[in-house]
């Protein structure tokens, strides 16, 4: 692992004119949640028009006449971050579920010496600290920074999982999308394990990219990931990652610029995974 790139603590940026979109009911949160306290009223209409919620895994299945008091609802926020600056730090309480709407985000761990682990990352529409809010919720023990501007919905936990007072009809159905949500991140979490129980560079290279190719259902595709950020998430050091990529090209087994990859032999991909 590389030492961090940036600082935790310090790469805040001071523009602190991230717009806050929130419901009328909207409680105001706290520092101890990661989420800004300080939030702009906005009416449940004008969030419905800024929100693509049928790509949202989370309100899957649910009526698009219902939207207006599900916001309402459920204290839906909506914030933006610039590159780099932290979403939600670690030790935070995690009470509040965050949807990716635009850009990326990463999901970082660092210990006490400033080495950094990538445990995973979200895009466009990926959920992500559902897991650490479900969990009681408890302090998290990672960090969210944005990889790139991005702009995040904030849905707190407590308000999906317990029935309200006016018996909405749509609590059910996402309580079973939760639970899908859930399931999917366990599958995934596996197959990181699986990716990082590989012998050789070489084979965790190529268990990570075939998953990759096989999430884009492409051949060609972009991973979400740096060249150090990589290396970060499959433990492995950054120059001997880039050795055997340049030792991959060379034999013909894929192309490769940037974060931009192109599998050009998947039999011998397949064959190679098993090392």
């Amino acid at each position: 692992m590389e030492k961090n790139v940036y600082n935790m603590h310090n790469c805040i940026s001071n523009d602190s004119s991230g717009k806050i979109y929130t419901t009328p009911k909207q409680s105001a949160g706290s520092s101890e949640t990661g989420v800004d306290s300080k939030a702009e009223s906005t009416q449940p209409d004008q969030m419905i028009n800024t929100v693509d919620h049928t790509k949202i895994a989370l309100f899957e299945g649910i009526d698009e006449k219902s939207f207006k008091s599900l916001f309402q609802c459920l204290s839906v926020m909506i914030r933006s971050y610039h590159r780099q600056e932290v979403v939600l730090m670690a030790g935070s309480r995690a009470d509040w579920i965050g949807i990716v709407l635009k850009g990326s985000v990463m999901i970082v761990k660092e210990d006490m010496f400033g080495n950094r682990m990538i445990v995973g990352s979200a895009e466009k529409y990926d959920m992500f600290a559902e897991v650490y809010a479900c969990a009681s919720p408890q302090n998290i023990p990672v960090s969210v920074v944005a990889a790139e501007d991005c702009s995040i919905m904030w849905v707190h936990f407590h308000r999906i999982a317990s029935a309200c007072s006016s018996a909405c009809a749509f609590h059910t159905r996402l309580i079973e999308n939760m639970m899908k949500i859930l399931a999917s991140k366990n599958l995934m979490l596996n197959r990181k394990i699986d990716h990082l129980s590989k012998k050789t560079i070489r084979g965790k290279l190529m268990a990570f990219l075939i998953d990759q190719a096989e999430a884009h259902k492409s051949l060609t595709f972009n991973i979400p990931f740096s060249r150090s950020e990589l290396a970060d998430y499959l433990c492995i050091d950054r120059s001997a990652m880039s050795r055997e990529l340049g030792k991959m090209r060379d034999e013909g087994l894929l192309d490769m610029h940037r974060n931009s990859f192109k599998i050009l032999s998947r039999e011998s991909f397949q064959m190679y995974t098993n090392t």
